[in-house]
């Protein structure tokens, strides 16, 4: 007879298998709990530890639409009929999510949590917009936030005490493990084995301020360096031609264009690379890539993922984590891509700092260090 209590993940953005974090967080409740996760049909799917329910993504575009609670409960009891099974304790992950988590944890007579990867600020939306948010927060168990000033920011938009608060950076489990370079990028591209590949992954947009770096890389890339570019679903030529940007595409400029869905490709493309690029600006125009996006911190998954491969960084822009890079000697911090190309020239190579990226990773950001406060918190308020 199966006794383990059962947990309920909803995780509305759906790309479980993109965030390492969440992953990691899943599967090893997944060892000691039965464990779902609610989330919108996706690209793909990969194998794991636990269950997966999908829907259909349309949910997701009407529920962000709704700013009254009460339409909004109305709609969540028609979404929500068709999940039956009982559950002993529910987190929500961001706005949608923990909304969906109240509500259910209602019906279910259980307490629940805030995973909190997005930060939505009431001046870059409405008093409206996030009153339903707000509300969902004002009964939850704990809430999961990157840092301390993601937190601080947390607290006072969604008006959550703020000893609730555990943190856990956007990483992974296990511990830095770097690849076997098999110069994978130099042979796909046919470059020369002594180029310097200087690479750029995650999103294609103006946020990761891949517009800034398109149009300067010819000033700031030395001869025997490349750019290598890889979205995350495979759609950098789209994107860069939605940015009318694609004249910048030249002679020592590189476009990965499949797409990588699992951390082992990733791993084994970032092994070729000798530093990689981190840059993020806020955008006007939506919440998510606002204030959220200016204060991203800890919050930074490809952050994580290069210090889990060794890999020095780059940070353009992020402050916060330009300090941190700068304070723990894992790569450079500019706020003008003119300086790049001193760096680039004088670059000592990645062996100088990797023992640091790999002790960071380790020490501070893997979820190795988080995952014993995790689990009392939740035994803690499991019901």
């Amino acid at each position: 007879m199966d006794t383990k209590k059962k947990i309920l993940i909803i995780h509305p953005e759906g790309n479980i298998f993109n965030n390492p974090n969440l992953l990691a967080i899943a599967n090893y409740l997944s060892d000691d709990f039965d464990v779902d996760v609610l989330m919108p049909q996706f690209l793909y799917t990969n194998e794991s530890k636990f269950e997966m329910i999908v829907y259909k993504p349309i949910w997701n575009k009407i529920k962000n639409r709704i700013n009254y609670f009460l339409l909004y409960k109305l709609l969540f009891i028609f979404f929500s009929s068709r999940y039956t099974k009982k559950y002993d304790f529910i987190f929500g992950v961001d706005r949608i999510g923990i909304i969906d988590a109240y509500l259910l944890s209602k019906k279910n007579k259980c307490n629940y949590a805030l995973i909190s990867y997005e930060i939505l600020f009431k001046d870059e939306t409405s008093q409206q917009f996030k009153e339903i948010e707000i509300t969902s927060c004002q009964k939850i168990s704990f809430a999961i936030v990157q840092d301390e000033l993601r937190g601080r920011f947390l607290v006072k938009e969604n008006k959550i005490n703020d000893n609730k608060l555990i943190f856990i950076p956007v990483a992974s489990d296990g511990f830095s493990e770097i690849s076997e370079k098999k110069n994978i990028l130099h042979k796909i591209f046919n470059l020369p084995p002594e180029t310097n590949i200087l690479i750029f992954t995650g999103s294609v947009a103006q946020w990761t301020s891949i517009d800034e770096i398109l149009e300067q890389a010819n000033d700031f890339l030395p001869p025997n360096w490349a750019l290598v570019i890889h979205d995350r679903y495979g759609k950098a030529r789209q994107s860069i031609h939605k940015m009318k940007l694609d004249y910048t595409i030249g002679k020592n400029i590189f476009l990965i264009e499949d797409s990588i869905f699992s951390f082992e490709d990733l791993n084994s493309i970032l092994s070729d690379a000798v530093l990689g690029i981190v840059s993020y600006r806020p955008v006007e125009g939506s919440p998510y890539t606002g204030k959220n996006i200016q204060h991203i911190g800890l919050a930074s998954g490809k952050f994580s993922t290069y210090m889990k491969n060794g890999l020095p960084t780059l940070v353009y822009r992020a402050d916060e984590l330009g300090e941190i890079v700068t304070a723990n000697r894992l790569g450079f911090f500019v706020n003008d891509l003119k300086n790049l190309r001193h760096i680039l020239e004088n670059f000592e190579g990645r062996d100088k700092y990797e023992t640091h990226c790999q002790y960071f990773f380790n020490t501070t950001l893997s979820f190795e260090n988080y995952k014993n406060i995790l689990k009392s918190k939740i035994e803690l308020h499991i019901e």
